[in-house]
């Protein structure tokens, strides 16, 4: 159990959808009577607005302009360890979850769940406790869904990170001979490695992948 949050909590809202922003804005301070200390729709405006603003809470999008959610929680659970961090997302897919419990966050709610529920869970977090949505059954928990063809931010999350790292050699313009190299790896696998990060984030050439990427901000 975490420690419970001063009363009333301070929140900042970061969603890059300014109705949802704002309904989510008017259901905390009606029906939970908290302070909403900001609202940001860009994720390079999180961090800079937490210094800014001091919250207590923080609730947070996954796929934010600029910088994803899960970056940015990262940055926030080193840098704030005393806010709170909240997921609030449309993505129940296997590996985000499970990115979200390796990091730590107080909580993770679906953007398909009900008012109550939105409620249960955030009272849940200000006392102290860690609450993930209960439309994340085991299974959604635990293993990858399939992934939205039109999604790259979903696409990105099925990345391995030794898939980012042979991105990542990419970009710096490195061939297959070299990364096998780099990485102490045969060639063949390196280009087994490259038709799998093609074939997981939709793209046919070298400058589709390094557009994706640049995109992603991989």
């Amino acid at each position: 159990m975490n420690t419970p949050l001063p009363q009333p909590p301070r929140v900042l809202i970061a969603d890059d959808h300014p109705l949802f922003n704002d309904s989510l804005s008017v259901l905390i301070t009606s029906e939970l009577g908290w302070s909403i200390v900001g609202q940001v729709y860009e994720g390079n405006r999180v961090v800079p607005m937490v210094h800014q603003t001091s919250p207590n809470l923080v609730l947070l999008d996954l796929n934010l302009p600029q910088q994803s959610g899960l970056q940015i929680a990262e940055e926030l659970l080193r840098d704030y360890a005393s806010v709170a961090i909240v997921f609030m997302t449309m993505y129940a897919e296997g590996r985000v979850v499970e990115e979200a419990q390796r990091l730590g966050v107080q909580g993770y709610l679906l953007k398909t769940t009900t008012r109550q529920d939105i409620l249960t869970g955030l009272r849940a977090v200000a006392n102290g406790q860690r609450y993930f949505d209960p439309g994340l059954t085991p299974t959604t928990a635990t293993a990858d869904r399939p992934v939205p063809v039109s999604d790259d931010f979903a696409r990105r999350l099925q990345l391995t990170p030794r898939e980012l790292s042979i991105i990542r050699y990419i970009q710096q313009g490195l061939g297959t001979d070299s990364i096998a190299e780099k990485m102490h790896l045969s060639p063949l696998t390196i280009k087994t490695h490259r038709r799998n990060i093609h074939f997981k984030i939709g793209t046919s050439s070298t400058a589709e992948l390094l557009r994706f990427a640049a995109e992603q901000n991989i």
